[in-house]
């Protein structure tokens, strides 16, 4: 992901979702999205990005 230093904090997390539904290419229109954002399916860096539906919080415990 392409984010401004800082961004996620000091302490980000990574979260591994083991289910998820629609994995697609991102269309720049989801929230957050910031400028870095280019269309076809890779961060600015070159690096592979999709998108998947939110995943509800119970199934993240």
């Amino acid at each position: 992901m392409s984010l401004d230093k800082g961004y996620l904090g000091d302490n980000p997390v990574r979260v591994d979702a083991i289910e998820f539904t629609r994995l697609r290419i991102p269309n720049g229109n989801e929230p957050g999205e910031n400028n870095f954002w280019v269309p076809g399916g890779y961060t600015g860096e070159g690096v592979p990005e999709a998108i998947i539906d939110q995943i509800p919080w119970i199934m993240s415990l």
